[in-house]
């Protein structure tokens, strides 16, 4: 009973097709087994007789027949092929191997060489016969009637002179010829057995090439469903979005490995390279065995992770790897050796995955009946090919249905797993409908929003590179229109210095003013533009006298007018406006110069009238007029019209776009109606202010009592021809001045002098890591006083214009001009701030 139990766990080796294997997975019982057995007795002929006999067998379609039996054997001996059984021969029973010979023969040494020879008698009346020969270990050459038929690598009586070579083959039998004398040398020298292991067969020839071709084809396309099926299910195992599926993975890598063996086993390798040498089928074969059972045991945890062990499923991975290292680094005839221990262990763990499978359908585990089924079918496929062995019954081995019932049941596991995975995200589909449907009104609204969105950026976009567009055309009349005063004030400059009179010096010096006039208003432009569109505009809204205010810019320009020749006139009344004096006067001035510039013949004439409590302010022209379809484009950036005068200077076309940004930020509303050979008439809508309290305009604040005299003024700047400028002028308003150009000449300013400063002029960059407004508050906690301080910068960037207007620098009562600021303003504003001295 117990030799039964060994002989069983031994033929489980069949579950990796190693059938040349059997007898050594007896080596758990080999003690017993042999005891069991009958003794070994050495069974030597003289001259042997070894005949298979089918003289009288009556053939019949597809019938095979066997050459299992005794044949005579020459150990160590390659015999004359002429003379089959010679009188040294013994007999051999076939299929075996020389190590491992069945009861009553004695075995011999793994490796060497020997002679196998019988005589054959085919049946009479016969079709064309052949004769099949498997695999064997590991060369041979095939004799018939002293002919050579057949090399299956090359045979030697050395290691060295053996080539060894795995290979079915099939030999046509001599036709008209009835008795066969059959020798064959084999040599064995880079496998640790040799022998015959498998029966050779004789049939009729057309039999065994439609049985090989049918096998062939099988093993195609068993290893080619194999690797797609492995391909295939390893792909879903990555998963979407990165997201593994490790059962996957690990069950398309065992359905890989083993088909590694299956390569091996069937030789497929020989379909695709005939030669291909013997040492890489086998190595095909062993990758299976040492690879292919850690790969399953890793399926079977992922599968059941409560039924398997994980720290066993490592062990034997890491055996495994070494095990595939060393098949690769050692020789042929070293790593063979290691069959035999995983045989051993796929004995072992096929009664561990029973275990394992047993456990998950007692828990009711999916896909626990499919493994159960698996294992099952490779359990009675093994049992069969057992039975065979052991001649319990003959037939045919049902190798292939190991491979499709490992192959079959593994695919069906993984697609019941996809078929499971399929139904859940139904139900997620589901799910996210019902979500899709109660967002869809939100995505529409959103949508309709990001368009609304998309169309005000894209009119945003229109309107930048319109912007930039209208700049692109500044730059080209701006080179040209700063170049032409800066060149005539540097030839004037020139001629100054070279001048002989005192007349002549006075003719340069008023063409020197004029020309910087010219330049100021170009600059002025330019600043107000930037001032305008960084935000840096202070405004003092109050109520404004317009009469005075007309009046002056009146006289102001009356000169201009009489040298073209036309006629200037003022025609209002004693009106009021809520404005900011200063702004007013520019939005008024930039209208009048226009309409002087556009007029040749004519007059123009200045108005300010009442109409449903607004006043209007109006500048009246007889010029060239403005066609309809230019009339909005006027007030854009770097518009303008040609004037026909030769003499006319067009400038840089900033006056009216500076005229439409004041009136915006003033909330004044500024219109014009025009007709071409006709005139223009500008209109400046203002809310009309009581007459009471009236604050001066800026316009207004002009002679008088001194009130600069005697202060003393402290100018702090970086640039010392600014400081030479400053002095000179605060000089001539008789005012005491003092300059540093650093904190640290301010400290030794402040130290040095008894009397204090009475004002604070200063910039607001300077290198280092101060500012003007920490120099300001420096001085003032110094002298322990608030002193006035008037900040002149040059910096209109908004980061420093919202500084300027709310953080620290207003807050303090530092009041802020932006360079480059004419004389009258300078004075203007320290006229303001001496008040605060009183």
């Amino acid at each position: 009973m117990f030799s039964i139990l060994i002989s069983y766990l031994g033929r489980l080796a069949a579950f990796l097709q190693v059938h040349d294997a059997l007898k050594v997975l007896i080596f758990f019982g080999c003690f017993s087994y042999n005891a069991l057995a009958e003794p070994v007795v050495t069974n030597r002929l003289v001259n042997p007789s070894s005949l298979f006999n089918f003289e009288n067998i009556n053939m019949v379609d597809n019938q095979i027949l066997s050459l299992a039996g005794k044949w005579c054997f020459n150990w160590s001996e390659f015999i004359d092929p002429e003379t089959p059984c010679p009188a040294t021969s013994q007999s051999m029973v076939l299929p075996s191997k020389w190590n491992n010979l069945t009861s009553g023969q004695t075995s011999f040494a793994r490796q060497g060489y020997a002679s196998y020879s019988t005589t054959i008698m085919l049946p009479k009346n016969a079709p064309p016969m052949g004769l099949y020969v498997p695999l064997f270990y590991r060369a041979g050459e095939f004799f018939i009637n002293g002919r050579s038929v057949l090399k299956v690598g090359q045979v030697g009586e050395t290691k060295d002179t053996e080539v060894p070579r795995d290979k079915r083959s099939i030999i046509a039998l001599p036709e008209g010829v009835q008795r066969i004398n059959l020798v064959i040398h084999v040599s064995s020298f880079h496998h640790i057995e040799g022998g015959l292991n498998n029966e050779l067969q004789i049939a009729p020839l057309t039999v065994l090439l439609s049985e090989e071709r049918i096998r062939s084809f099988s093993s195609i396309f068993l290893v080619g469903s194999s690797l797609s099926f492995a391909v295939y299910f390893f792909f879903i195992g990555l998963g979407p979005a990165r997201r593994k599926d490790f059962v996957y993975i690990a069950g398309a890598t065992s359905i890989f490995t083993y088909t590694l063996r299956i390569i091996g086993t069937e030789q497929i390798w020989l379909f695709i390279v005939p030669d291909m040498p013997a040492f890489w089928t086998l190595k095909f074969e062993y990758y299976g065995i040492v690879l292919g059972l850690p790969a399953y045991l890793y399926y079977l945890y992922y599968l059941f992770p409560d039924n398997v062990n994980k720290l066993l499923c490592r062990g034997l991975l890491l055996l495994g790897l070494m095990s595939f290292v060393a098949i690769n680094v050692l020789p042929t005839e070293i790593y063979v050796w290691l069959r035999d221990p995983w045989i051993a262990l796929f004995a072992f763990f096929m009664l561990y995955f029973l275990y394992c499978i047993v456990q998950a359908i007692k828990q009711r585990q999916p896909d626990s009946y499919i493994v159960g089924f698996i294992v099952i079918t490779v359990i009675l496929t093994i049992s069969h090919d057992l039975f065979i062995w052991f001649g319990v019954f003959s037939g045919n081995r049902l190798v292939n249905l190991t491979y499709l019932s490992l192959l079959l049941g593994n695919a069906a596991i993984l697609t019941t797993r996809m078929i499971r995975s399929a139904n859940r995200e139904v139900v997620l589909a589901k799910q996210i409908n019902l979500l899709n449907l109660s967002l869809q009104n939100k995505v529409e609204k959103r949508t309709k929003q990001l368009a609304q969105k998309v169309n005000e950026l894209d009119q945003q976009r229109h309107i930048a590179e319109k912007a930039n567009s209208a700049k692109s055309k500044f730059l080209a009349t701006a080179s040209h229109d700063l170049r032409q005063p800066l060149h005539a004030l540097g030839l004037f400059i020139g001629s100054l210095r070279f001048s002989r009179n005192n007349q002549e010096k006075a003719e340069i010096q008023d063409k020197l003013e004029a020309t910087h006039s010219s330049l100021t208003e170009l600059f002025d432009g330019l600043l107000d533009i930037s001032k305008i569109d960084a935000d840096a505009i202070d405004t003092e809204i109050q109520p404004v006298a317009v009469k005075p205010l007309l009046q002056k810019i009146q006289q102001e320009f009356e000169v201009s007018a009489i040298n073209k020749g036309i006629q200037l006139r003022f025609h209002g009344k004693d009106l009021y406006v809520i404005s900011d004096p200063l702004w007013l006067e520019r939005i008024v001035r930039n209208l009048l110069s226009n309409a002087l510039r556009y007029t040749n013949q004519g007059g123009v004439l200045l108005t300010v009238r009442l109409r449903k409590n607004k006043v209007l302010i109006q500048v009246w022209d007889t010029g060239i007029g403005i066609p309809k379809e230019q009339q909005s484009s006027i007030f854009e950036e770097f518009t303008q019209l040609k004037n026909p005068s030769p003499a006319g200077r067009l400038g840089l076309g900033l006056g009216l776009s500076i005229v439409q940004k004041l009136g915006v930020l003033l909330d004044h509303k500024v219109t014009v109606q025009s007709k071409v050979g006709q005139g223009s008439v500008f209109t400046v809508e203002a809310e009309m202010a009581e007459a009471i309290s009236i604050v001066p305009s800026v316009s207004q604040i002009s002679g008088g009592l001194n009130p600069l005299a005697g202060k003393i003024i402290l100018v702090v700047d970086d640039e010392a021809p600014i400081l030479d400028a400053m002095r000179l002028m605060l000089e001539k308003w008789d005012c005491t001045v003092f300059t540093a150009n650093s904190m640290a000449e301010v400290k030794s300013v402040l130290e040095s002098q008894v009397i204090l400063p009475d004002m604070l002029i200063t910039d607001y960059r300077f290198p280092g890591d101060y500012t003007g407004l920490d120099i300001i508050q420096f001085i003032r906690q110094s002298v322990n006083k608030h002193i006035p301080a008037l900040m002149v910068t040059g910096d209109t960037s908004k980061d420093k214009v919202e500084l300027f207007k709310y953080e620290g620098v207003k807050n303090a009562g530092v009041r802020v001009l932006h360079k480059p600021v004419q004389q009258a303003k300078i004075r203007l504003m320290l006229n303001h701030l001496s008040k605060e001295l009183e």
